[in-house]
This record gives C-alpha cells, sequence and structure tokens, in this order.
C-alpha cells in the first residue's frame, strides 16, 4: 500500500469515527455518609445507654448511606433516586437533672457529580440530625441538622441537654441520629419539543419546537468535533498536496 493510500485510509477512519462518536457518558450523582467513631459526651457521662439494634454501643457506624443514580435515558425526564435514610436510636439515656451532657457525633459526607454534556445536571441533597425525645420518646423540638447540597463535608453535631430538664423525667431520655439523602442526574441528549407544533416543512422552526422530521437532535460530544476536525485537515492537506 502507498503513502498517499494509507493517507486516504487514516482520513476516512477519522472522519468515519468522529461521524459515529457517541454524545458521552452518562451524567450521574452519588453520595455516601458513613458515622465516625462513637458519639462522645462531655459533662455528665451517662452512666447507661442502650438501643435496640446494637445495645450499650455508641458507635456511629450503623449510620450509612450510599446510593447514586445515573440517566442512561434519552428522554426529556431526569432520573431520581429514591430518598434512603439510616438511622440509630437510643431508647434509654440515663442522665442527671442537675448536670447537663453534651452529645458530640461526626459524620463524613461524599459527594460525586458527573456531567458530560452541555446541558447537563446532577443534585445531590442531604442532611443529619441529631435530636434528644423524652423518656417516653415524644419530640420536644429539641435538636441539631446539618443540611448539605452537592459537597463533600466532615459534619459534626453537638447537642447538650442544658436547659431541657423535662428530657429528664426518671434520669432518662432518648437520643436519635438520622441521616437522609436523595439524588437525581438528567443527560442533555435530547431536545424538548416545546409546544409539540410541526410546521409541516420539515424544517426547524427556531424557536425549539418539534421540526416534524421524526429526528432526536443530539448534542455533539466533544470527542467527535476534535476527530472531525483532524479528518478535514487531513483531507484538506492531501487536496493542497495534490494528493487527492
Amino acid at each position: 500500500m502507498n503513502a498517499r493510500r494509507v493517507l486516504m485510509v487514516c482520513a476516512a477512519a477519522l472522519l468515519t469515527v468522529a461521524l459515529t462518536a457517541p454524545a458521552g457518558l452518562a451524567a450521574s450523582s452519588a453520595i455516601t455518609i458513613v458515622g465516625n467513631g462513637n458519639v462522645t459526651t462531655t459533662g455528665y457521662a451517662p452512666e447507661y445507654w442502650y438501643s435496640p439494634t446494637q445495645g450499650s454501643s455508641t458507635s456511629l457506624g450503623a449510620i450509612s448511606i450510599n446510593t447514586s443514580v445515573e440517566d442512561v435515558d434519552a428522554d426529556a425526564d431526569p432520573t431520581v433516586g429514591a430518598p434512603v435514610t439510616s438511622t440509630i436510636h437510643w431508647t434509654v439515656v440515663h442522665l442527671f437533672e442537675a448536670l447537663p451532657t453534651t452529645f458530640t457525633a461526626n459524620f463524613t459526607a461524599t459527594a460525586l457529580q458527573t456531567l458530560v454534556n452541555p446541558g447537563d445536571w446532577a443534585t445531590v441533597d442531604y442532611w443529619v440530625k441529631m435530636e434528644l425525645l423524652s423518656n417516653t420518646g415524644a419530640s420536644v423540638g429539641y435538636s441539631s441538622t446539618y443540611v448539605g447540597s452537592g459537597s463533600n463535608d466532615d459534619i459534626t453535631l453537638t447537642l447538650s441537654s442544658a436547659g431541657h430538664y423535662n428530657l429528664t423525667d426518671n434520669n432518662s431520655a432518648q437520643l436519635k441520629i438520622t441521616a437522609w439523602a436523595q439524588v437525581s442526574a438528567f443527560t442533555a441528549v435530547y431536545q424538548d419539543p416545546g409546544n409539540g407544533e410541526d410546521p409541516g416543512n420539515g424544517e426547524d422552526p427556531g424557536n425549539g419546537e418539534d421540526p416534524g422530521n421524526g429526528e432526536t437532535p443530539v448534542i455533539p460530544a466533544p470527542g467527535a468535533v476534535v476527530l472531525g476536525s483532524l479528518g478535514a485537515g487531513l483531507v484538506g492537506w492531501l487536496r493542497r498536496r495534490r494528493t487527492l
């Protein structure tokens, strides 16, 4: 095979790959939330803890969320993940009314959002809450909450029983920690036809309406643009040298 034929094959290959290259990976979104170590206390140290799920352990390891979505459908609707919740509930925490206790809990939230095409979007929403309840489990509106959105965070929640002696009936209260997260993503490979009106001539009316030709326009991948430019440039160079 001579040099001219090799160059022709290379140019054709570049153009073919450019025209058939996909629009890229799908948009995706993910979040993990984990509890670090144990619940720690300062001030009066509770003499007794009890959780139906982990006994007297004060470990935060049971708080664990790992959820993700990827929008792989070429349509106008985003992919929305189901809400995920993780909870630890100590139903008995012995406190002493005259000496307050401060509870501290640490968590790590790691978010990942992948956007490939112009118009892609992804969301990450989450919160972590620590609350003190009465010894019967009734909410008294006393809590500490961290709300995050699309970021990586080291989270510290602190809550004190000081001034809330209604929590310490019979020298006991309840401590509840909850983490919640939801993710969603949208891949922009579909253009909204607007009001769906067909101009009847198969042309794009220029207002976002359906051109009426039954085709779904897509956004070209950056890689396809580069390959197409290389192929076109090679063809032009060959023509200038009168090779083609």
